[in-house]
């Protein structure tokens, strides 16, 4: 796994919002899941800090990737800890379209239907 992509999943886990935005370029779009798209770094950054307040904790296990020019595919399970201490693990597949050493469009498709029940 390239190392760019530990320390996204590292920074992401961490949940530091403004780190985390600082991967993506800055007219970057971020989806997550089946919510329309959130573009610009500032208002990812906005949208990143309000999910990451909405839970306690977060960790991402990669499992494996593909590269392909400037395409990006990564999949594995993501636990999500709940304010009550739950936890919620779900398979998570990450498409990113690259602009040089930055994220164009970070697609997450993720399960997330049961992480507020």
């Amino acid at each position: 796994m390239p190392e760019w992509l530990k320390n996204l999943y590292t920074t992401i886990d961490k949940m530091d919002a403004n780190a985390f935005a600082d991967y993506i370029s800055q007219d970057g779009e971020f989806i997550f899941g089946n919510i329309p798209a959130v573009v610009g770094r500032e208002n990812i950054a906005t949208f990143v800090d309000n999910f990451f307040k909405s839970i306690k904790g977060i960790q991402h296990t990669p499992l494996d990737f593909v590269i392909e020019n400037n395409k990006v595919i990564s999949w594995g399970i993501v636990t999500y800890t709940r304010h009550d201490e739950t936890e919620l693990s779900v398979k998570f597949c990450n498409l990113f379209l690259m602009d040089g050493e930055l994220i164009k469009t970070y697609d997450v498709y993720v399960d997330t239907s049961q992480l507020y029940q």
